[in-house]
């Protein structure tokens, strides 16, 4: 029986260490998806700036342009006034208005092209931030799956350990038989004293350190990005939203607010057991039950199941 236990333990730690190492490399995973992500967003706020430069510039030239129009304009009047006078004086006049229009399409032409990439990078831009906060949340489920994996494994190998419970290879649990009873004789069993069980030591209570609280700049930035999420789940843009609560629970570990949040985005994307394990985080984090949610939760998980 001690040889089956600690076969047990030996295959729950082998089993620990492999989802640890899983674990750290979701973790790597998340990590560079977070870096792509933010580096993307940086090349996307530059590229914003640069349209926006690009778009004072043209407006700018079509303000240039509306002023040689109008020079345009009264060269023409002059040349009418000199049409009767002095030949050479009105193609030097004419050369001169063509030479400016010219000149001023010219540079319309090129700052509306580069106009054009600059909305195809920016394009092409979203759409990959796109993708990366679709890769970010699936890595984070991934994630959070490993994680209760894990969880469940150590709470397993707690049992094992405290109630002798082995587990066969097919999963099945085996309760360990007790030693079977030692016939006495007559006279060991006239001199039986029973003794009574050493009381168990208490156990010892370590309290749990208090956690930090937020400083000023984190909870601006939670703040900010819970708000910034409301406002795109209200807009429809389910995966950015998803995206900002994440951030929000990752700046403010204790706060319930944002998993509820994604257990509600989950459930309108038909994930429904997503959705129930947020909705449960939320409660451990000290949120009230909400009857109404736990009601389209079950009905979600039935249409499921079904």
């Amino acid at each position: 029986a001690q040889l089956e236990k600690l076969r047990s333990e030996v295959t729950a730690d082998v089993k620990g260490k492999k989802l640890s190492a899983e674990l750290d490399a979701m973790t790597q995973k998340a990590d560079k998806l977070a870096k792509d992500y933010s580096t993307t967003q940086v090349s996307l706020e530059r590229l914003k700036q640069e349209k926006a430069k690009l778009s004072s510039q043209n407006s700018q030239l079509e303000k240039q342009l509306d002023a040689a129009l109008r020079k345009t304009n009264l060269l023409q009047a002059e040349i009418q006034k000199w049409s009767a006078g002095n030949d050479t004086v009105v193609k030097g006049k004419m050369a001169e208005k063509d030479k400016v229009i010219d000149q001023i399409m010219k540079e319309h032409m090129a700052q509306a092209q580069e106009i054009e990439r600059l909305k195809g990078e920016l394009e092409n831009a979203e759409t990959l931030a796109a993708a990366a906060r679709k890769d970010a949340i699936k890595a984070r489920e991934d994630l959070e799956e490993i994680k209760e994996l894990q969880r469940t494994t150590e709470a397993l190998k707690q049992t094992v350990t405290t109630t002798g419970i082995r587990i066969t290879p097919s999963g099945k649990k085996v309760d360990t038989p007790a030693p079977a009873p030692v016939e006495k004789t007559v006279e060991q069993q006239q001199t039986v004293v029973v003794q009574q069980p050493a009381p168990a030591p208490a156990p010892v209570v370590t309290p749990e350190p208090e956690k930090p609280a937020l400083s000023p700049e984190v909870l601006k930035q939670y703040n900010d990005a819970f708000a910034e999420a409301e406002k795109q789940e209200k807009a429809g843009e389910l995966d950015e939203a998803m995206w900002k609560y994440l951030i929000a629970a990752d700046l403010n570990p204790d706060a319930w607010q944002p998993h509820m949040a994604m257990s509600r985005l989950y459930l309108k994307a038909e994930k429904a057991d997503k959705a129930k394990q947020e909705y449960e985080k939320a409660l451990r984090l000290g949120m009230s039950r909400n009857k109404e949610h736990e009601t389209t939760l079950d009905q979600a998980i039935q249409k499921v199941n079904k």
